[in-house]
């Protein structure tokens, strides 16, 4: 016969347990007796619990401690004590640690002999020439370069996974193998003079090895250049700005060309609305460039003369 009873405890208990039982043994006329009671505490991430057993062949009880390790990372422990009443006592303590490089777990057992053990685990990859650690790694890997360009957001399928280091590197521990996922950046932060041809990628590693995901974010030196004629009128509204090898770009109000990919030296040539065509060539200053977007002023156009 089982008799069980384990009541429903008021909500300020905050998730508390208690629980009796008993069992009679019609044959060997024995009785069982069971108690257990556990409290959640700290927030839940904690638990202490303790139990009672009366058994026919010896009584024992415990009391436990414990503090679960969070998901993302941190300490867990248990520390437990077990009475028993024809053999042994038995004790035990163990700890935990786990973050992004490594998990670690080292803890003691017995009575009046006891056990000692220590264990740390971890993986390292040489990628792209550079090292990487993970605790672990999945069944496929990947790692983002975003082209040496630091403290850039890197997203795996939507969800944020890193900003990239100082080499320009994100490393992804486990993605999902023969999958195309998707790998982007966010670069609403990147320094004006910055500019990423690409934010988004779908690539597929193989099955037990890793893929390098390439973003070409590079820096670009650019400057508002107000232009003049001549004369020292500011070059019209509408004027077509060309440069050997790269689009071409119209001034602005008063006489102002926003261009970029400058070099230290540079050279261009503006088509007049009456058809006219002047050149023009201006320095940069690329070491103030780095930092912003640099004004250059005044560049004077001067007229080419058709033969």
């Amino acid at each position: 016969m089982n008799l069980s009873w384990a009541p429903v405890l008021p909500s300020a208990m905050h998730g508390a347990t208690v629980s009796l039982s008993a069992n009679r043994d019609f044959v060997e006329k024995d009785w069982s007796l069971a108690f257990q009671l556990s409290v959640p505490l700290s927030k839940q991430r904690s638990t202490a619990s303790l139990g009672y057993s009366k058994q026919p062949n010896g009584d024992y009880g415990y009391m436990n401690y414990n503090q679960t390790m969070p998901s993302s990372g941190g300490i867990g422990f248990d520390v437990s004590r077990r009475y028993n009443q024809n053999t042994d006592d038995f004790n035990q303590a163990r700890v935990s640690y786990r973050n992004q490089y490594l998990n670690t777990d080292l803890g003691v057992s017995g009575y009046k002999d006891f056990n000692y053990w220590f264990g740390l685990t971890g993986s390292v990859v040489l990628m792209s020439g550079d090292v990487f650690a993970s605790n672990r790694l999945g069944q496929s890997f990947a790692l983002i370069d975003t082209n040496k360009v630091a403290d850039v957001p890197v997203h795996y399928e939507n969800s944020l996974v890193g900003r990239s280091n100082a080499n320009g590197f994100v490393f992804v521990p486990s993605v999902t193998p023969y999958y195309a996922a998707k790998y982007s950046i966010n670069p609403i932060n990147l320094p004006s003079n910055f500019n990423a041809t690409q934010v988004e990628n779908r690539i597929a590693a193989k099955l037990g090895s890793g893929v390098v995901v390439k973003f070409p974010i590079r820096q670009s030196f650019a400057a508002n250049v107000h232009l003049v004629q001549e004369n020292g009128k500011p070059i019209p509204v509408g004027a077509v700005v060309h440069r050997l090898g790269y689009d071409s770009s119209y001034v602005g109000m008063d006489g102002i060309a926003y261009l970029e990919d400058l070099k230290a030296e540079n050279n261009i040539s503006i088509q007049l609305s009456d058809q006219k065509l002047c050149k023009a060539d201006f320095p940069l200053d690329l070491k103030q460039a780095q930092q912003q977007i640099v004004i250059v002023k005044p560049v004077v156009c001067h007229e080419v003369v058709k033969p």
